[in-house]
């Protein structure tokens, strides 16, 4: 049986009502660093995915399913491209936005 999709849109959203101060924490303690981890890649793997891209990329960087959006930006930066960040909730995209630092992001909120 597919799962209503309204139900998925839903649950991946919820995601991001965690409180980030305390998420922000929790990664200092575990990683050394908070990057606005929500997902699935841990730092050690955006970094060598950065490092292994460096030379590649041609044009800018499209992080599919960004969520937070730091491994793109951090393959972004190190490329000096801009980011187009897509994902499903607008409100992880937002919580890129507004946590963002880096003049050379670009986002194209897509719902």
């Amino acid at each position: 049986m597919i799962p209503d999709l309204e139900d998925i849109f839903e649950r991946q959203a919820r995601r991001y009502e965690r409180p980030l101060d305390a998420w922000a924490e929790l990664e200092k303690r575990a990683f050394g660093q908070a990057v606005g981890l929500n997902g699935y890649t841990i730092v050690a793997e955006a970094e060598e995915l950065a490092r292994l891209s460096e030379a590649k990329v041609a044009g800018p960087v499209l992080d599919l399913g960004t969520g937070r959006g730091w491994p793109g930006w951090l393959i972004a930066e190190r490329a000096e491209r801009n980011l187009v960040a897509i994902d499903v909730p607008v409100v992880g995209l937002q919580h890129a936005r507004e946590h963002s630092q880096h003049e050379t992001s670009l986002y194209e909120l897509r719902s």
